[in-house]
């Protein structure tokens, strides 16, 4: 709720700066704050199983070749590599317990990827067909401009001669 009241605030305020794109910015305001939900929530879920692996870096998570770097940005390398794909890459997780732990964290978090994807792609082709339809609505009845885009009207009275 305060991620959406933020985004809410913040994008008033550049419709404050910029008052000639503020019908169409606002409009976007939902699907701004919908893929800054998905990130903030996908961020913390890596960032979650980075700190349970971190302390076992270099004994139950070790790198393929050479020495394994134990740094934090290593165990979010790992956390976020195994969220986006299936695989461990070059680092490995070498006891049965991390083993297992990597297995349960990756199915659901791949799965819920999956599905964020499937939805954005959802929601995309909604907003196609209605831009579609309102379109092909506006060439077969010229003056339904008027009541669907509260902008028409000017443009409407302009093309048949009206004044301002």
């Amino acid at each position: 709720m305060t991620l959406n009241r933020g985004i809410w605030y913040f994008l008033r305020l550049v419709t404050q700066v910029i008052p000639s794109k503020s019908d169409r910015l606002l409009a976007h305001s939902g699907s701004i704050m919908i893929v800054a939900i998905l990130a903030v929530w996908a961020a913390s879920l890596m960032s979650g199983f980075a700190l349970i692996i971190f302390p076992e870096l270099g004994s139950a998570i070790q790198a393929s070749e050479g020495q394994t770097p134990t740094d934090f940005i290593t165990p979010l390398y790992y956390s976020g590599f195994s969220f986006t794909t299936l695989g461990t890459g070059d680092l490995v997780p070498k006891t049965a317990t991390y083993r297992l732990l990597t297995l349960l964290k990756a199915a659901p978090e791949f799965s819920s990827f999956t599905i964020t994807i499937t939805y954005l792609l959802s929601v995309y082709n909604a907003l196609i067909t209605r831009n579609t339809l309102f379109l092909s609505s506006t060439e077969l009845f010229p003056l339904s401009r008027n009541i669907l885009d509260p902008t028409a009207s000017h443009t409407l009275s302009n093309r048949h001669g009206k004044p301002d």
